[in-house]
């Protein structure tokens, strides 16, 4: 059940091809082995006029992407580790970027946490 949003800082004016969720739906769906409908992607883009870092200007081929990632259940450290490397490797590659430009962050446990259709999940 992972729910992923996906924001990208794209220069201004600049629009995502119409495919790019779908694309980012199904590479990440490899990456989290889910079958068919299980892994969901939100996908917003912001413009790079609202975007800032603090006493630094942001070249356009330096926007950076960031990925919140919801599952029931983190996994431990290590398969985090390499989990989040994938997960940067896949969005890299479908919003050609660097990895290094892709920023993941986890989300708490979401079991206890989150119902779907009104049905708390306890799993």
């Amino acid at each position: 059940m992972p729910i992923i949003e996906i924001e990208v800082i794209t220069p201004d004016g600049a629009v995502p091809r119409a495919t790019m969720a779908s694309e980012l739906a199904n590479r990440l769906g490899e990456v989290f082995g889910t079958p068919a409908g299980q892994t969901w992607v939100r996908l917003r883009t912001t413009s790079s006029s609202h975007y800032a870092e603090n006493d630094a200007p942001v070249e356009n081929d330096m926007l950076p992407v960031f990925v919140t990632v919801l599952k029931a259940r983190q996994p431990d450290k290590a398969s985090m580790a390499d989990e989040s490397a994938r997960i940067a490797s896949a969005i890299a590659d479908v919003c050609d970027v660097t990895q290094e430009r892709v920023h993941v962050l986890y989300q708490p446990d979401a079991a206890g946490r989150i119902a779907f259709g009104g049905q708390l999940d306890t799993a």
